[in-house]
Order: structure tokens, then C-alpha cells, then sequence
């Protein structure tokens, strides 16, 4: 796209009153889709009436709804973070992916799956675009719709926003022409996408230096995606759109909290949510995303993390303690408190997603995440520790065990 890239800027005043400022809203506080995905409780019916009495006009109301909505939230659960799923389904092998999902990714989505204690916590499930538009079958769409629409949760999409031309072609963030068909697959199974987190856009059309790098310009790929963002919200006009980033070389603290500005000012909206997907052998990585978080704060955008394990783990249990000591790291030993937490993966492991009573499977983590965060990572198991050749309190100076270089791409393009 260099050369003749001339994005069209958003007409911000049209925008910021109409579609802007109730996304905002709802990225960070969870907003009538946090009451949406409350589960089917007595207070159900009342929810109907908050979705709809959302779009209220004063102020007043919509304070007093929120204040209610919050309030019926799984008492585990923060009152002011979004929590996200979005494990790897199977999907065929292809270049960089050697390896097709976890096993039982579909058995998620019956109405008595062992993971009914996990699921009370999630509020947004995450589907891969790549996975929605070629290796779903419409039946399985279907599927998975209706199931987290009878638990309340939101559904939300993730994929690349930009547009390949003179550059990007292969590369990841760069999947825009296949969102008419993801949406138009989403729409056939009766569905409604809630949330879009864009894969890596700034990262790859600034930062990266690869075969096809476009090099654009900060401002350039700011424009860019607000563009996408109006497109997409003329099919979804509530859908909340942010994206994940990777906290990777050039692209460091600094870089993003200049990224929250440089989109505000070329759209007139703040950038509804950010998630930092983290390179862990940064050693300071919890300050780097601390002080993104605080820089959120104050520029309007609700920043996350991705916790998860190492690409090459050999096994469940060593993926999972990998990412057990990431969560205890930030929350526990920095004291962080982030606006939004995805539990996902992109990666071999996990195979198994459940029981969430059998230890080693993503929804036993997460129970355990909202039960006691203390029982992650290698305390969870003398096996784990057996397998490093090191006890639980020598952790190392990064305080996690680093089996393999991590790696910053997606699932989906």
C-alpha cells in the first residue's frame, strides 16, 4: 500500500458522540455486554431491560444500570476486568504451525461441558478469523453460537485489519478483505460478533522488517485502522474493536503509550482496549506493561494481557505452570490490576481444554486463576519441578522458568 496509501480519516465529530464513547465504555467496564453475558440467574429477565434501556440517552440511568450490572457479576471475579478464552482449535497444519489445536475444543459448547465452574468467570470467548472462515463447518458455527449465547458470553473475533497491496501480502495483521466473509459466516449461524481484537497492526505495518514490510508511518496506520473500524461497524454497530499488541524489540513501553496517543489523535476516539501479548524473556517485562497500563488509564484505553506458556513446551503441565508464574509475577509480586485478561493460546499445548476437574487442562488453570492464584505455575505440581531439574523458589531472575524463545505471531493472519 505505500505509495498510493491515502486512508480516509473518520469524521470524529459524527463518531465520537454516536459510536465512540458507549464502546469505550463497555471495552473497559464490561458495559450492557458485561450484563449480558451475567448468566442465566433470576436476575436474567432484568438484563434484557439493561440491554435495552442501555442505549438511554441520560446518564443518570445508565450509571444506576451499570452499578446493577456489575453487582451480579461471579462474586470470584473482578468487577472491573474483562475476562477472555480463546484457545487454538483444531486447525489444519500449515507453515510455522505444526501442531492442530486442542483436542476437545468443540466439547466446550454443550450445555453440560465439565466447565461450568471456569465459565462463570468468562465474559468474551475469542474465536480465531482463520478457524471462522476455513476450518469451521457451518453445523460447528452454529454450535458454538447458540452455546455461548445460552451462557451469556460475548462472542469475539480475532484477525488481521489491514489491507495487502503494494506490501503486507502474507504477512500478519494484513487479512482485511476476509471480514466480509467472516462476518457474513458469523451473521449464517445466527450470531453477532461483540468484539474484534485486531491481530498486531501496528506492529507489523510499523516495526516489522520482514519480506513485504510496509514501514508505514505511526499516523499512516492509525488512519488505517479507524477506517476499518467504521466499515465494521456499518455490519456490527455495537462491536467494541481494539487490538493485541506484541511487547517485542523496538516496539517497547514506550512505543505503545506514544501508539495510544498517535491513534487518538488521528481518529478523535481513544483505541477501546489494548492487549500486550509479551516476548517473556523481557526482563522487565512487568514494568514495561505496568506502565502501559497506567499510560491507559489516563488516555481513555483499557490495556490486557495474554497470559500463556512457551510455543515449544513439551506438555500441558509445563505450558500451563509456564503461565501460572506469568500471572503470579504480575499480579501477585508487581500487584497489577489489568483491565482486561485473556486466557489464550496460539500454541501446540494445551491439548486438553477439559475437565476443569482434572488437573493440567485450560479450564482446571482457570478455576484456579479465580479460586487461588498462589496454586499456579510450579507450585502446582513436584513433577513440573522434577522435569526443569530445579525447585520452586529458584525460579530464576526473571521469575519464570524460559524453556524455548518464545514467538510473537498468531493464529491468524
Amino acid at each position: 500500500m505505500t505509495g498510493n496509501f491515502t486512508p480516509a480519516p473518520l469524521d470524529a465529530t459524527a463518531l465520537r458522540e454516536q459510536d465512540v464513547q458507549r464502546p469505550q465504555n463497555a471495552a473497559r467496564t464490561g458495559g450492557k455486554e458485561a450484563v449480558a453475558r451475567s448468566k442465566r440467574t433470576p436476575a436474567a429477565e432484568a438484563n434484557r431491560y439493561f440491554l435495552l434501556l442501555w442505549r438511554m440517552p441520560r446518564l443518570t440511568v445508565r450509571a444506576l444500570l451499570l452499578a446493577v450490572g456489575l453487582a451480579i457479576r461471579p462474586a470470584a471475579a473482578s468487577t472491573d476486568t474483562l475476562y477472555w478464552f480463546a484457545p487454538l482449535p483444531p486447525m489444519p497444519e500449515r507453515p510455522g504451525r505444526h501442531y492442530v489445536g486442542s483436542d476437545d475444543f468443540m466439547d466446550l459448547f454443550s450445555p453440560d461441558a465439565p466447565w461450568q465452574s471456569a465459565a462463570r468467570h468468562i465474559q468474551v470467548f475469542k474465536l480465531y478469523g482463520e478457524w471462522v472462515l476455513g476450518t469451521a463447518t457451518d453445523d460447528q458455527l452454529k454450535r458454538v453460537v447458540a452455546d455461548l449465547r445460552r451462557r451469556g458470553i460475548a462472542l469475539g473475533v480475532e484477525g488481521g485489519p489491514l489491507k495487502a497491496n503494494a506490501c503486507g501480502a502474507g504477512v500478519e495483521g494484513f487479512a482485511r478483505p476476509q471480514w466480509a466473509r467472516i462476518a457474513d459466516q458469523i451473521k449464517t449461524a445466527g450470531g453477532t460478533i461483540d468484539y474484534v481484537d485486531m491481530d498486531e497492526p501496528y506492529y507489523y505495518a510499523h516495526f516489522y522488517r520482514g519480506p513485504q514490510a510496509c514501514h508505514w508511518s505511526t499516523e499512516a496506520v492509525a488512519r488505517e485502522i479507524g477506517d476499518f473500524i467504521r466499515q465494521l461497524r456499518e455490519q456490527f454497530p455495537d462491536v467494541v474493536v481494539g487490538e493485541a499488541e506484541p511487547l517485542a524489540g523496538q516496539a517497547d513501553a514506550g512505543a505503545y503509550r506514544a501508539w495510544m496517543d498517535a491513534f487518538k489523535e488521528a481518529n478523535g476516539f481513544a483505541l477501546p482496549f489494548l492487549h500486550m501479548d509479551v516476548d517473556w524473556r523481557r526482563r522487565a517485562w512487568p514494568q514495561e506493561v505496568r506502565s502501559i497500563e497506567e499510560h491507559g488509564k489516563n488516555a481513555g484505553v483499557a490495556v490486557g494481557i495474554i497470559y500463556n506458556g512457551n510455543e515449544a513446551d513439551p506438555s500441558d503441565a509445563i505450558w500451563l505452570a509456564n503461565a501460572g508464574e506469568r500471572v503470579k509475577r504480575y499480579e501477585l509480586d508487581a500487584g497489577s490490576h489489568p483491565d482486561h485478561v485473556l486466557f489464550q493460546s496460539w500454541h501446540d499445548k494445551p491439548d486438553h481444554l477439559l475437565p476443569e476437574t482434572t488437573e493440567f487442562t485450560f479450564a482446571h488453570f482457570i478455576d484456579r486463576y479465580f479460586t487461588d492464584k498462589t496454586r499456579l505455575g510450579y507450585a502446582s505440581s513436584p513433577e513440573i519441578n522434577l522435569a526443569y531439574g530445579k525447585k520452586v523458589a529458584a525460579s530464576g531472575v526473571d521469575g519464570e522458568h524460559i524453556a524455548v524463545s518464545p514467538t510473537t505471531s498468531s493464529a491468524c493472519g
